[in-house]
């Protein structure tokens, strides 16, 4: 007969569940370890709450769009459209040369049709012209489509007025001014320094690189015991900055300058990368950049990986990259010539504003502005998109929820993941309260090898309330019982359900 479980247990679940689920290297982490690792995490999530509020001001790019050129086009004295962007389509007339052998060259005419909103956003340059079929129409289905406007000239005029592409660009100077620059510069360190400590309860680094990087960390200046420097610089891979990621070399300097060339020059001596999305292993040491190189090969193989890895490279060096990417990993010793980007000043100042120069890139390309329209331009972002599966209209759509995943950390989701299911659905203050329980039952588990019952209660209701489920394969997790993160919109009254439920 098993023994009748205390008390305690009943009384407080969940704790004694996160005790058995901790991963084992929590579980075997000092109390000085943990106390580090609190502190440091404690920060960033304070932190990170700065930046989910700076995300929460961000208007959606296609939104933002729809609403500024549906409004110009029902109040222009010539169109007076009242339309609903998303149901139109811009229909575009275009002739090409056929030749046949003995008859004389002949232009024929077609037509290519593409998403009104696409299309505009796309703008247009100063007196950009068309064929007369060219109009603004609204498919219907099997039945001919509806011609909205044929009035080109007037729409291209308007939508240059307009200009979404450069009002956009205000919006994010307006939201993402020199404190949020300096802010994301902070968060930039405090991530560093989570991933640090948990790099060194994992014994990942040797204590020398720890020591060094919480130096760095702190906005010191790293001592060495003899002569070497710390060089730092976001990261490049073939061609590319990877936004978020972080190259160090560290460099044994020539002895005397007024000796060179004859006496030693620079070595390099080990390289470090942050890499946010290696989640085994953010922190990586290196004896030189062909290691460097070997490393990310290998993971740049893995699907899951890659595809979070181009989602740091800005869209206009998107097609590149994806396509450079594609052929060396085909090679045996694929070459992605990492390298650490050169330039002066506090690596992570450096980071933040390379980030926000990306995203004013990543919407001026998805929404153009009047300035800078150019047909030809535009026509080959299209192509350029198109041959990596990627679609501009979906982009824009996605481009806030894009920004916010690379602001909000997922080091603390992938550290809950040992305990909790479904947390992507939770909001981030029920993220951030779950961590810290969970490093609640850790400490005090390390400190007096059993746990301390019901000390966080109030702190911790949220947590308290999930329930046990067992996964698809086979891991026990706490769950939260609701189902309205995974709720669908209900289904327009027209449609019908098949034999096959869908």
């Amino acid at each position: 007969m098993s023994p009748a479980a205390s008390p305690s247990k009943l009384l407080h679940p969940a704790e004694d569940f996160i005790a058995r689920q901790l991963p084992g290297w929590l579980k075997a982490a000092t109390p000085q370890q943990l106390a580090r690792l609190q502190s440091c995490l404690k920060a960033h999530l304070a932190s990170q709450k700065q930046m989910a509020s700076v995300a929460s001001r961000l208007l959606p790019l296609d939104g933002f769009a729809r609403q500024r050129l549906e409004s110009a086009l029902s109040q222009d004295s010539q169109l007076h459209l009242k339309v609903d962007l998303d149901k139109l389509e811009w229909r575009e007339e275009r002739a090409r040369l056929e030749v046949s052998l003995g008859v004389l060259p002949d232009y024929q005419s077609y037509f290519v049709r593409v998403p009104a909103l696409q299309k505009l956003l796309q703008n247009f340059k100063a007196g950009e012209s068309f064929f007369q079929g060219t109009a603004l129409t609204c498919p219907k289905g099997e039945q001919p489509e509806q011609v909205v406007s044929g009035d080109v000239d007037r729409l291209v005029s308007l939508c240059r007025q307009v200009d979404v592409g450069a009002a956009y660009q205000r919006h994010l100077g307006e939201v993402m001014s020199t404190g949020f620059s300096q802010a994301l510069a902070k968060d930039k360190r405090l991530a560093l320094a989570v991933a640090l400590e948990v790099a060194a309860i994992k014994k990942q680094l040797m204590a020398n690189d720890v020591h060094m990087l919480r130096q760095l960390c702190r906005g010191q200046q790293p001592t060495f015991g003899h002569p070497l420097q710390l060089r730092g610089g976001t990261l490049q891979v073939l061609g590319c900055q990877v936004d978020g990621a972080l190259a160090f070399e560290l460099i044994v300097p020539a002895r005397s300058q007024s000796t060179f060339p004859f006496g030693d020059p620079e070595r390099l001596k080990q390289v470090v990368l942050y890499l946010p999305d290696d989640h085994a292993q953010p922190l990586r040491v290196f004896a030189n950049w062909n290691e460097a190189n070997h490393v990310l090969a290998t993971g740049l193989a893995d699907k899951a990986y890659r595809a979070a890895f181009a989602r740091r490279i800005a869209l206009n060096d998107r097609a590149q990259y994806e396509r450079g990417l594609a052929n060396r990993l085909q090679d045996k010793q694929p070459d992605l010539e990492p390298r650490r980007v050169r330039a002066s000043g506090d690596v992570f100042a450096l980071s933040a504003a390379w980030h926000i120069q990306r995203v004013k890139a990543d919407a001026g390309f998805l929404a153009v502005p009047t300035s800078q329209a150019d047909g030809k331009a535009s026509a080959q972002r299209l192509r350029d998109l198109e041959s990596t599966g990627l679609v501009l209209l979906n982009l824009a759509g996605l481009f806030v929820p894009a920004i916010g995943a690379l602001l909000l950390a997922d080091l603390g989701r992938h550290l809950l993941s040992d305990v909790f299911e479904g947390v992507r659905d939770w909001q981030s203050g029920h993220q951030h309260e779950a961590l810290q329980h969970m490093l609640q039952v850790a400490v005090s588990l390390a400190t007096t090898g059993a746990i301390v019952m019901g000390t966080h209660l109030a702190r911790s209701a949220f947590v308290e309330a999930l329930d046990p489920v067992t996964t698809e394969d086979g891991r026990a997790r706490l769950w939260r019982n609701d189902l309205q993160p995974y709720q669908a919109d209900p289904l327009p009254a027209e449609v019908a359900e098949t034999d096959n439920g869908l």
